[in-house]
Protein backbone atom coordinates (compact mmCIF):
# COMPACT_ATOMS: atom_id res chain seq x y z
CA UNK A 1 0.00 0.00 0.00
CA UNK A 2 2.70 2.98 1.04
CA UNK A 3 5.44 0.87 0.15
CA UNK A 4 4.41 -1.03 -3.30
CA UNK A 5 6.58 1.35 -5.32
CA UNK A 6 9.24 0.51 -2.90
CA UNK A 7 9.77 -2.94 -2.55
CA UNK A 8 9.54 -2.67 -6.47
CA UNK A 9 13.69 -2.04 -5.43
CA UNK A 10 14.48 -5.23 -3.54
CA UNK A 11 15.82 -6.91 -6.26
CA UNK A 12 18.05 -3.93 -7.10
CA UNK A 13 19.25 -4.19 -3.61
CA UNK A 14 19.97 -7.91 -3.75
CA UNK A 15 21.54 -7.22 -7.00
CA UNK A 16 24.10 -4.80 -5.15
CA UNK A 17 24.69 -7.44 -2.59
CA UNK A 18 22.40 -6.71 -0.07
CA UNK A 19 21.04 -10.27 1.57
CA UNK A 20 17.74 -11.41 1.73
CA UNK A 21 15.21 -9.52 3.96
CA UNK A 22 14.14 -11.33 7.28
CA UNK A 23 10.15 -9.69 8.58
CA UNK A 24 8.34 -9.68 11.54
CA UNK A 25 5.10 -12.25 12.10
CA UNK A 26 2.17 -10.34 12.73
CA UNK A 27 1.85 -11.56 16.51
CA UNK A 28 5.83 -9.85 16.90
CA UNK A 29 4.25 -6.56 15.23
CA UNK A 30 0.83 -7.39 17.87
CA UNK A 31 3.13 -7.87 20.61
CA UNK A 32 5.13 -4.80 19.99
CA UNK A 33 2.09 -2.34 19.42
CA UNK A 34 0.86 -3.93 22.68
CA UNK A 35 4.12 -3.08 24.51
CA UNK A 36 4.40 0.51 22.85
CA UNK A 37 0.63 1.22 24.16
CA UNK A 38 -0.58 1.90 20.58
CA UNK A 39 -0.73 0.74 17.00
CA UNK A 40 1.49 1.52 14.61
CA UNK A 41 1.01 3.62 11.75
CA UNK A 42 0.24 1.73 8.35
CA UNK A 43 3.54 2.36 6.53
CA UNK A 44 5.67 1.57 9.09
CA UNK A 45 3.67 -1.55 9.58
CA UNK A 46 4.36 -2.37 6.48
CA UNK A 47 7.96 -2.02 6.67
CA UNK A 48 8.11 -4.60 9.76
CA UNK A 49 6.29 -7.32 7.95
CA UNK A 50 9.11 -6.73 5.01
CA UNK A 51 12.29 -6.47 6.63
CA UNK A 52 11.62 -5.80 10.79
CA UNK A 53 14.05 -8.48 11.67
CA UNK A 54 16.65 -7.84 9.23
CA UNK A 55 17.13 -5.08 6.48
CA UNK A 56 19.85 -7.50 4.30
CA UNK A 57 22.16 -5.02 5.06
CA UNK A 58 20.99 -1.63 4.87
CA UNK A 59 21.28 0.50 7.64
CA UNK A 60 23.99 -0.71 9.17
CA UNK A 61 25.42 0.75 11.62
CA UNK A 62 21.89 1.95 13.05
CA UNK A 63 19.95 0.10 15.66
CA UNK A 64 16.20 -0.34 13.94
CA UNK A 65 15.07 -3.67 13.93
CA UNK A 66 12.82 -5.58 15.81
CA UNK A 67 15.65 -7.21 18.54
CA UNK A 68 16.45 -3.49 19.33
CA UNK A 69 13.26 -1.83 19.11
CA UNK A 70 12.31 -1.92 22.67
CA UNK A 71 15.86 -0.78 23.85
CA UNK A 72 15.71 2.20 21.42
CA UNK A 73 12.95 3.85 23.14
CA UNK A 74 14.95 3.91 26.63
CA UNK A 75 18.40 4.87 24.94
CA UNK A 76 16.62 7.94 23.54
CA UNK A 77 15.63 9.31 26.55
CA UNK A 78 19.00 8.78 28.12
CA UNK A 79 20.25 10.69 24.96
CA UNK A 80 17.82 13.21 25.72
CA UNK A 81 18.38 13.39 29.58
CA UNK A 82 22.10 13.55 29.09
CA UNK A 83 21.54 16.55 26.48
CA UNK A 84 19.43 18.19 28.97
CA UNK A 85 16.28 18.06 26.84
CA UNK A 86 13.19 16.87 28.43
CA UNK A 87 12.32 13.11 27.33
CA UNK A 88 8.59 14.66 26.96
CA UNK A 89 9.63 15.46 23.37
CA UNK A 90 9.09 11.91 22.29
CA UNK A 91 5.61 11.57 24.06
CA UNK A 92 3.32 9.65 21.96
CA UNK A 93 6.58 8.71 19.60
CA UNK A 94 8.27 5.92 18.86
CA UNK A 95 11.88 5.94 18.19
CA UNK A 96 12.68 3.72 14.76
CA UNK A 97 15.72 4.12 14.60
CA UNK A 98 19.36 4.78 16.64
CA UNK A 99 22.65 5.46 15.06
CA UNK A 100 25.80 4.97 17.09
CA UNK A 101 23.99 6.72 20.11
CA UNK A 102 23.87 9.95 19.30
CA UNK A 103 20.97 9.91 16.17
CA UNK A 104 17.56 9.41 16.49
CA UNK A 105 14.80 9.21 14.16
CA UNK A 106 11.18 8.46 15.36
CA UNK A 107 7.68 9.49 14.34
CA UNK A 108 4.15 10.71 16.13
CA UNK A 109 1.22 8.02 16.64
CA UNK A 110 -1.36 11.01 16.02
CA UNK A 111 0.17 11.90 12.85
CA UNK A 112 -1.77 9.27 10.38
CA UNK A 113 -0.86 6.40 8.73
CA UNK A 114 2.42 7.52 6.42
CA UNK A 115 3.62 10.07 9.18
CA UNK A 116 6.56 12.76 8.79
CA UNK A 117 10.07 11.21 10.29
CA UNK A 118 11.19 13.64 13.10
CA UNK A 119 15.51 13.74 13.85
CA UNK A 120 17.12 14.32 16.66
CA UNK A 121 20.61 14.22 16.16
CA UNK A 122 23.38 15.27 18.98
CA UNK A 123 25.49 18.60 19.05
CA UNK A 124 28.51 16.79 20.12
CA UNK A 125 30.42 19.82 20.59
CA UNK A 126 27.31 21.88 22.47
CA UNK A 127 24.87 19.28 23.16
CA UNK A 128 22.27 21.98 24.83
CA UNK A 129 21.94 22.99 21.07
CA UNK A 130 20.73 19.94 19.86
CA UNK A 131 17.31 19.94 18.77
CA UNK A 132 14.20 17.88 17.02
CA UNK A 133 13.22 18.60 13.36
CA UNK A 134 11.22 17.58 10.91
CA UNK A 135 13.41 15.28 8.30
CA UNK A 136 11.27 14.05 5.86
CA UNK A 137 7.07 14.28 5.33
CA UNK A 138 6.82 10.46 5.42
CA UNK A 139 7.90 7.52 6.60
CA UNK A 140 7.50 5.89 3.25
CA UNK A 141 9.76 8.86 1.71
CA UNK A 142 12.20 8.12 4.58
CA UNK A 143 12.21 4.81 3.70
CA UNK A 144 12.76 5.04 -0.29
CA UNK A 145 15.20 7.66 -0.06
CA UNK A 146 17.66 5.26 2.35
CA UNK A 147 16.88 2.75 -0.27
CA UNK A 148 17.89 5.15 -3.00
CA UNK A 149 21.13 5.84 -1.29
CA UNK A 150 22.42 2.19 -0.80
CA UNK A 151 21.97 1.45 -3.91
CA UNK A 152 23.60 4.50 -5.66
CA UNK A 153 26.32 3.89 -3.53
CA UNK A 154 26.71 0.26 -4.10
CA UNK A 155 26.64 0.76 -8.04
CA UNK A 156 29.35 3.68 -7.14
CA UNK A 157 31.62 1.42 -5.58
CA UNK A 158 31.32 -1.44 -7.94
CA UNK A 159 31.89 0.93 -10.77
CA UNK A 160 35.21 2.72 -9.06
CA UNK A 161 36.59 -0.64 -9.25
CA UNK A 162 37.87 -2.83 -6.71
CA UNK A 163 40.87 -1.04 -4.43
CA UNK A 164 43.14 -3.97 -5.82
CA UNK A 165 42.45 -6.70 -8.55
CA UNK A 166 39.93 -9.50 -7.79
CA UNK A 167 40.44 -12.54 -10.17
CA UNK A 168 37.30 -14.02 -11.12
CA UNK A 169 34.88 -11.67 -9.61
CA UNK A 170 31.20 -11.74 -11.57
CA UNK A 171 30.02 -8.62 -13.13
CA UNK A 172 27.26 -7.24 -11.39
CA UNK A 173 23.90 -5.61 -13.98
CA UNK A 174 21.71 -2.90 -12.47
CA UNK A 175 18.54 -2.58 -14.08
Amino acid sequence: MYLDHIKLKEASLQRAGFEEFIPCTEEEIAALEYWAGHSFPLSYREFLKWMGRWGGGLFRGSDCFYDNLKNIQKWAKELLKENKCSESLLENSFVFLMHHGYHILFFRFNEGDDPPIYSYLEEMEEPEKSSIQQVYLHFSEFLDSMIEKSINNSKKRIESGPAWPLRNTPNVLFL
